[in-house]
């Protein structure tokens, strides 16, 4: 059981072994809270997952107490013994009335004081993993416990965890025959908790992931090419789908995008909606509307303003305090380099006062002051419990976890320095970070990109147009407030959404790649600039994990210290940092080519399947991306890939001719030259196209080579830009047999043509099927099994089952006979709970008549295998 609240409505109890926890402020507390059927709507999705939703339940009297008190009645879903349902049946969705049927799975239930549990459900009781927010916005996570007594429908006693985490340093699991499912408990803190796993005899560990939240599931297998493998597995699907409005929408006309279970969904923007808002779809709230969207219209935040800019004094003064605790510290500021302000240059960087001779150490930032994922789950598990939680949620824009972590940490710290509290730690840590947070004060981050775009969306895209930049910029933008949106559904945050925007843009302008993730901050080393041409120094880590600035050649007094961040260009410079390079600095050149802009140029030449994705062109090499659509246009489309890729770089060069970018004054001079650099690409791609010789030209005629294009054959492994991938046979170019990987769940089997034809198991969360497919469609014999027990087993066309079948429901009830389009139509048996057989008629899913008496089930009826409850997909 968890440990006292230490709050005034937990009372402590030795009735049972271990200290108990009960608690009286939730809304079953009192007997007079009873949510009756009538006010509560039970629906069944078409998985035959179960919600219960409460449309109007009676007041609920709270009770605070400190005495001896009863134990609360858990969440109930059934008062009545009768109930109108609604249900999905093979023979369609239709309403009946059942005296015995009690809310079981996953579901919601609402009270009209605020309150809501959303959790697991068994018999009509919270059971299992579950989530309960108060009226008053306080929350509770984890495991509750239920039951009946004497099937009156009253409930008995439940036990619910307290809040307080007690970090769990391992998670014991024994596989079995090479696999296993835990769940995530709650008191285990993501990407910190180590997963030890005992299979006979041997002992293996690995770090919990970073992205497991409590209530998730790890699907722990061992493969022999891989080792062990961990999936994790979320309990449902994110409450609800989020879509961003985009600058250029217009409400009640335009449409939206939306990533979802089922697949791309397209949405229409309500006439209520503005650029920059956030559009939230929930499912099946409402009776009878389990498979229509409801959409919701959330005001973008209001305008972030950035703070007074510090004076080069403070900023001096604020540098020197960090490097002098630094060498007090074990670490090492060399005194032949000093802090210049901006009014010795015009970006604030680090120069040099005395020559500096080449290898020589001007830094050292020991480990134990880098603000690290790693560090941060440490000092604050709670945190990366709620990082994680908050992800589920979050837009599926490929931000990393631990950027986010580190930035809600940050922003938490820049509150505190800007408030002038103490640091929360008392050693040398405390100090450093306390010190490194008024430093990091002194960047506003007044006109990044991100802060533009969140201000004055239909305004930046036109300062930024025809670049695609400013849609994946916007997006970004959008993606970092809707986390501190959700942050303040889980939690009140301390900071403000300026400060969270703030901090996140130190976190991807300031970090290092440490650990395979650019997610740490170095106090004293994220001071230098970037400057590719100029670069003079480079950072290391030596053998205890300290970081090391070093002098790449002989530095001359007045010289600035540049480091160089990476091959970027001005385009992807200006996304992250906020800043470009002079036309006259050698830079690499790219482009960014959204599919939206070029549809029509796609779909002529491209299948279906690749007409989505993203392209990305380098100046300097011809990137995975844009290999791929030559390789599919060659093996899969239609016309020649050089006539594609011509007709696509002069269709996307047109926009900028029309816009005339050299004369466009309503642009900043970093956005100008951005697309000046994405032009340069496009014209560099067109040259090389004719001239063959060049670097640039040579790699292209490699690749445009109709027989190198389809030279796939044998075994391989193809990736896609969404994530998902291919591995097993190749012949002349397509897939043949072998498994797909999707976010939603994977097939494995035969293939013609690059479609699912053959036999193959289909496998996603809700269910697996095993058979016949043809032409992406599941056709001919093949079985269906649900993770509940339901099980299909018969003939199927065009996704449907058809034919002759035998349908087998949880409870054992079982029907043998014709099907049509999905549903029962035509004759067939029935095994009831007594075990007897009845035949019957059925038409479109519903029963026409019986046509025999009740009798004994015998073997020669055909019926499946009875449900033993063990199975497991």
């Amino acid at each position: 059981m968890g440990s006292n609240l230490g709050c005034s409505q937990c009372v402590t109890s030795r009735e049972h072994e271990g200290p108990t926890t009960r608690c009286t402020d939730n809304p079953w507390s009192k007997s007079s809270s009873t949510v009756n059927a009538a006010d509560m709507n039970l629906v069944h999705d078409c998985d035959g997952n179960r919600q219960v939703h409460a449309a109007s339940p009676p007041a609920v009297t709270r009770t605070r107490t400190r005495q001896h008190v009863e134990s609360p009645r858990a969440p109930s879903a059934v008062a009545n013994s009768e109930m109108h349902v609604l249900m999905e049946l093979p023979g369609g969705t239709r309403s009946l009335l059942e005296a015995d049927r009690l809310a079981t799975g996953i579901g919601i239930l609402r009270h009209t004081n605020g309150s809501f549990y959303d959790g697991q459900w068994s018999a009509g009781q919270a059971t299992g993993f579950g989530r309960f927010k108060h009226a008053d916005g306080s929350t509770y996570e984890g495991q509750w416990r239920g039951s009946q007594q004497g099937g009156t429908g009253d409930s008995a006693a439940f036990t619910r965890r307290c809040c307080r985490r007690r970090r769990l340093e391992h998670l014991i699991v024994k596989v079995a025959s090479g696999r296993a499912d835990v769940l995530v408990p709650r008191n285990a803190i993501p990407g910190l908790t180590r997963v030890v796993m005992k299979d006979q005899g041997k002992i293996s560990a690995f770090p919990l992931p970073k992205e497991a939240a409590p209530g998730d599931v790890l699907r722990i297998a061992f493969q022999k090419d891989q080792g062990w493998r961990c999936v994790v597995v979320r309990p449902r699907e994110a409450r609800c789908l989020r879509a961003m409005v985009p600058g250029d929408a217009v409400p009640g006309i335009s449409e939206v995008l939306v990533k979802a279970p089922e697949g791309m969904l397209r949405m229409s923007v309500p006439a209520a909606a503005d650029p920059g808002d956030s559009l939230v779809f929930t499912k099946g709230l409402a009776s009878g509307s389990s498979g229509t969207y409801m959409c919701q219209v959330q005001r973008r935040h209001g305008e972030l303003v950035a703070p007074s800019a510090i004076g080069p004094a403070e900023d001096l003064r604020r540098h020197v305090e960090l490097q002098r605790a630094l060498q007090e510290s074990s670490g090492y500021w060399s005194h032949k380099i000093e802090r210049a302000t901006s009014s010795m240059l015009e970006v604030p960087g680090v120069v040099v006062t005395e020559a500096v001779a080449e290898g020589e150490v001007l830094a050292v930032c020991p480990s134990a002051f880098h603000l690290s994922p790693g560090l941060i789950r440490r000092l604050d598990p709670d945190l990366a419990a709620l990082a994680a939680v908050v992800a589920r949620e979050a837009p599926a824009d490929n931000q990393d976890i631990d950027v986010f972590l580190v930035a809600m940490f940050l922003a938490g710290l820049l509150n505190r320095c800007t408030r002038d509290c103490a640091p929360e730690l008392d050693d040398a840590r405390g100090v450093i970070l306390h010190l490194f947070a008024k430093v990091l004060l002194c960047e506003t981050f007044e006109h990044h990109p991100y802060r533009l775009a969140a201000n004055n969306p239909t305004g930046f895209r036109s300062s930024l147009s025809p670049s695609c930049e400013a849609d994946l910029i916007e997006r970004l933008s959008w993606g970092v407030m809707e986390r501190y949106r959700l942050i303040g559904m889980e939690k009140r945050p301390q900071y403000s959404s300026e400060e969270f925007l703030r901090a996140w843009l130190m976190v991807i302008t300031r970090a290092f790649e440490i650990g395979g993730t650019r997610s740490t901050l170095v106090p004293g080393l994220d001071s230098f600039n970037h400057d590719s041409s100029r670069k003079c120094a480079k950072v290391r880590l030596d053998s205890s994990g300290d970081m090391r600035l070093e002098a790449t050649r002989c530095i001359m007094p007045g010289e600035e210290v540049f480091l160089e961040y990476g091959e970027l260009s001005n385009p992807m410079l200006y996304r992250t940092y906020g800043f470009t390079l002079p036309a006259e600095v050698p830079t690499v050149q790219s482009c960014l080519i959204l599919p939206n802009r070029l549809q029509r140029v796609l779909n002529q030449h491209l299948p279906s399947s690749h007409t989505g994705r993203l392209l990305q062109l380098d100046s300097n090499q011809l990137l995975p991306e844009l290999r791929s659509l030559l390789q599919a246009c060659a093996s899969l489309g239609s016309g020649e890939p050089a006539q594609f890729l011509r007709e696509l770089l002069e269709c996307h060069l047109d926009c900028y001719k029309n816009k005339t970018v050299q004369e466009d004054s309503r642009c900043f001079l970093d956005e100008l030259r951005a697309k000046q650099s994405e032009r340069g690409c496009l014209e560099k791609y067109l040259e090389a196209l004719d001239n063959p010789a060049s670097s640039l030209g040579s790699q292209l005629s490699d690749v445009l080579k109709r027989g190198d294009c389809s030279r796939q054959d044998g075994s391989g492994r193809e990736l896609w830009q969404d994530g998902s991938s291919f591995e097993g046979l190749f012949r002349q170019g397509r897939r043949y047999r072998g498994k797909v990987l999707w976010a939603s769940g994977w097939y494995e089997g035969d293939f013609s043509n690059n479609q699912l034809h053959g036999e193959g198991t289909l496998k996603r969360r809700d269910k697996v099927y095993t058979g016949s497919w043809v032409r992406d469609h599941m056709e001919g014999h093949g079985q269906e099994i649900w993770p509940d027990g339901r099980c299909y087993c018969g003939s199927y066309l065009k996704d449907h089952r058809h034919g002759f079948g035998c349908f087998r429901w949880r409870d054992g009830r079982q029907y043998c006979g014709q099907w049509v389009e999905g549903r029962q139509h035509g004759k067939g048996r029935v095994l009831m709970l007594s075990g007897r057989v009845r035949e019957g008629e059925w038409c479109s899913g519903k029963r026409a008549r019986w046509l025999s008496e009740a009798r004994e089930a015998e073997p020669e009826d055909g019926f499946l295998e009875p449900f033993t409850g063990d199975r497991k997909l």
